[in-house]
């Protein structure tokens, strides 16, 4: 029997914008930018603290410029759309972060009033089979 498909609305910081989707990790909440542009998944240091990673070990792999990074595995759930944690056991995907200051970051959250936490990219999307619909702004898992 083929899984339902699941939609996550995707938001903007302003329209024409790269999207970016809330995320929860235990009790906490998080907003990651979708960049299909970005062959690897991002943290920022700032909150890699609130994270608990649940007991997995963390390894190192080559990013996309060759550089040997330290990987932090993690759950991660979303919230579907018209969903509510309360009666839905909201589905479960796994991510491999690297932790790093990421400028470009800082540069986007200082014109925006919830910063954003870090990029989900191509191998999140890849690793979960998603599809991102711009057009409808949606998270398709």
């Amino acid at each position: 029997m083929p899984m339902k498909q699941i939609k996550i609305k995707l938001k903007q910081t302003q329209p024409g914008n790269l999207p970016y989707v809330v995320m929860y990790h235990g009790k906490h909440r998080y907003r990651f930018l979708i960049d299909t542009g970005s062959t690897s998944t991002w943290i920022d240091p700032q909150c890699i603290c609130q994270f608990l990673f649940e007991g997995e070990i963390s390894h190192s792999r080559k990013n996309e410029f060759g550089e040997e990074k330290q990987i932090f595995p993690a759950t991660l759930r979303l919230k579907p759309m018209n969903g509510n944690f309360k009666d839905f056991e909201a589905p479960k995907f796994r991510a491999e972060f690297i932790c790093e200051r990421l400028t470009n970051l800082d540069d986007m959250n200082a014109c925006i009033k919830e910063p954003l936490h870090g990029i989900l990219g191509m191998d999140f999307l890849r690793d979960n089979c998603m599809k991102v619909d711009l057009k409808n702004l949606e998270l398709i898992a």
